[in-house]
């Protein structure tokens, strides 16, 4: 029978051990981009994004959705290499990729230099 002292040690220990296996080699190359700041360039830049839903509700007044927009952001220059996007309507996803395609992104030079990414957008009457 383990007693409450004896069960905290047991949670401290392991605990130490996820942090010790956390901590990358000396000689390893981290290849993640860090999606908050892709988030952050896209909040950035999102009276753009919202201008494409606004101007085609104009003609749509029920439109509301989500476009999904796919990008592969080229780590080593920040650049976008090749994005879509689909939902909501035609119109609207042309449009929001025209805007992605033109952000930069902050430079995060990789073992991998093209990373994928999904980002939803949604939009919709305010009540």
């Amino acid at each position: 029978m383990q007693n409450r002292n004896g069960v905290r040690r047991l949670a401290r220990v392991h605990m130490f051990f996820l942090l010790l296996a956390a901590i990358p080699d000396a000689d390893a190359r981290i290849v993640t981009y860090d999606r908050s700041r892709v988030t952050r360039v896209i909040k950035a830049n999102e009276t753009k994004t919202r201008y494409c839903y606004e101007r085609q509700l104009l003609v749509n007044p029920i439109l509301s959705g989500t476009v999904t927009a796919e990008f592969t952001i080229v780590a080593s220059t920040g650049t976008v290499k090749h994005a879509t996007a689909t939902g909501v309507d035609p119109t609207v996803a042309k449009c929001i990729v025209d805007v992605i395609s033109n952000l930069t992104f902050p430079v995060q030079p990789s073992a991998r230099d093209t990373i994928r990414f999904s980002y939803p957008f949604l939009f919709g009457a305010v009540r």
